[in-house]
């Protein structure tokens, strides 16, 4: 990630990272405790012997988790993949720039 961002701003660009990642841990937790009501996770289901509703969570969050696979293939291959990208023509671009903070 270093290597993509210009000479000198590293630091801005971990501390971009760290936002996004720390704000997306938060929006995760937000939006698993709306999924709750999705399906019936109550203690009183789990003594009865409910736990459809916790297994379809489960299998909903999992599967929400995984998506991130999807794009592993949006990612340079090698080092001149990665040069390719850093002197592409959306380098320091407006619609970046509007993507990212639209």
């Amino acid at each position: 990630m270093a290597q993509l961002c210009p000479e000198g701003s590293e630091g801005a660009s971990y501390a971009l990272f760290t936002t996004v990642a720390n704000a997306a841990a938060m929006l995760s937790a937000s939006m698993s405790t709306m999924l709750l009501g999705i399906w019936d996770v109550s203690e009183e289901a789990f003594v009865s012997g409910d736990t459809k509703g916790m297994m379809n969570l489960t299998l909903l969050t999992s599967s929400i988790a995984m998506t991130g696979i999807l794009f592993v293939g949006l990612l340079p291959r090698d080092k001149k993949d990665l040069e390719a990208l850093k002197m592409g023509s959306f380098t320091m671009s407006k619609l970046g720039g509007g993507l990212f903070l639209g």
